[in-house]
This record gives structure tokens, C-alpha cells and sequence, in this order.
């Protein structure tokens, strides 16, 4: 295993592989997995891009983070990512592709330079009454009986979830807890009354059960991720090579 820190080594191109114009690629897929393994192939491993190609089901490539540009109705996107400052390979990435908005710009730059126009982020974990900080101070506020019930509801099987209510297996300590709050509100808008089942299994919150923390990110936009998917793989629907 090789080991190294520091910049030295992050801002230098790889050799050209050997033959590799005489090779290609295929990625199932148009996720961001498969583009961004495209344009690392591209960039890294100096293949062609009209030797890269990306197959794809649906009409429209990106994965969680398709989207639809439709003026009408607005910009409809599936998913959302929360970006931080340490998303070294992604930043990495973007650093390398073209804006297809701004001359002589990266993806990178046009993401940083609206974030710092327009920021798009908030340390409150929580708001009410339509903005106002909710004073949570990033706190889970779980008594220790709140703690032994959410571990027993992660720790259930399905059979003895079925038919249960969430306020029938997490006690009142929970749910006026903060830890229920940013359950709730944050992509399950779960409420006490609702089945146990998609609480007791849903991936992210089974990972919760740990207690090790709420980490607060920096929301950004979106759509620039689009537009570097794009630039990454044009025309990589219907199983189209990537051009670079």
C-alpha cells in the first residue's frame, strides 16, 4: 500500500496508460457513480470519450440527480445532496470540467462563486414560525428511556412492527424529544401516527441508532451538479458515447 499527503501528488496528472486508445468502457447506469467514473477515465486515464459509453433505462441521465428543465412548471429534480467542504474527490472533479454557462470558468467556480451571491445554506437545525431559529443548539435532548426505546424499535424485526403505530413503540420522551423533530421534518414527514415499519427501516435512520452526533451541513445548490453531469456525459442517454 502506498501512502501520501499533502498536495503535491493531488495536482499531478497520471502517466498515459499504456494502449489505452485501444480500449473502452461500459457503465450501466448514468448514476453519479458512472459519470463520475467516466470523467475521472477521461481526465485520468486519458481514454477518449467517444470510447466510454454509459447505458441507461430512462430517458433522462443522472441517476438520484436527474432533472427536468421545464420553464412552465419549474425545475423538478429526484434528489437532493447536502455538499460540504470536504468533498475532496467531488471538488476535485468538478475543478476539471468546463462551466457550459460561463467562459473560461469551471463547474467548481460557478458553484462557489453563486454560493458566495447567493448563499444556500443555514446552521439551524431547525426553524418555526417561517424562518426563526427553533434554538434546538443541535441537541438530540433523549432522556435514557428515550434512548432504550428508539435502540429497541431499530433492533425489531419487521413481523413485530406490522400493524404498530410509532407513538405504540416510542414512548412520550421520545417524541417530544429534538431527536423526533429532525426525524420528522428531515425527507420522512413521519408523524406519531404513522406505521412503525418505514421508521424501523429505513437505512439512514438504522444508522442513527448509534447517537454519534448530528453533523451540520452546508445545503448548496443542486442544479450545478446537472450541469456538470451534463458536460461529463452529453448525450449519454439511449446508450450514447460520451464526447469530451
Amino acid at each position: 500500500m502506498y501512502y501520501s499527503s499533502g498536495n503535491y501528488e493531488a495536482f499531478a496528472r497520471p502517466r498515459k496508460p499504456a494502449s489505452v486508445d485501444n480500449k473502452a468502457a461500459w457503465f450501466v447506469g448514468s448514476g453519479l457513480a458512472s459519470l463520475a467514473g467516466a470523467a475521472f477515465l477521461v481526465r485520468d486515464g486519458r481514454m477518449p470519450g467517444e470510447r466510454i459509453t454509459i447505458l441507461e433505462q430512462q430517458q433522462i441521465a443522472g441517476g438520484a440527480l436527474d432533472g427536468l428543465k421545464v420553464p412552465e412548471k419549474g425545475f423538478v429534480i429526484r434528489g437532493g445532496r447536502e455538499m460540504e467542504d470536504h468533498f475532496e474527490c467531488l471538488w476535485d472533479l468538478f475543478r476539471s470540467i468546463p462551466s457550459l454557462e460561463i467562459d473560461d470558468a469551471s463547474v467548481l467556480d460557478e458553484f462557489y462563486w453563486l454560493n458566495k451571491d447567493d448563499p444556500n445554506y443555514s446552521l439551524q437545525r431547525a426553524t418555526i414560525n417561517r424562518g426563526e431559529d427553533a434554538h434546538t443548539d443541535g441537541l438530540f435532548t433523549l432522556s435514557e428511556q428515550a434512548q432504550k426505546d428508539v435502540i429497541a424499535l431499530f433492533l425489531a424485526t419487521r413481523q413485530e412492527m406490522e400493524n404498530k403505530r410509532i407513538n405504540e413503540v416510542l414512548g412520550r420522551d421520545f417524541l417530544d424529544s429534538n431527536f423526533w423533530l429532525y426525524w420528522r421534518v428531515r425527507g420522512m414527514a413521519l408523524g406519531a401516527g404513522d406505521e412503525a415499519v418505514p421508521a424501523s427501516f429505513h437505512p439512514p435512520y438504522r444508522r442513527a441508532a448509534g447517537f454519534l452526533g448530528a453533523e451540520v451541513h452546508q445545503v448548496q445548490p443542486v442544479r450545478i451538479a446537472g450541469a456538470a453531469a451534463g458536460e461529463v456525459a452529453a448525450g449519454a442517454r439511449r446508450a450514447v458515447p460520451v464526447r469530451h
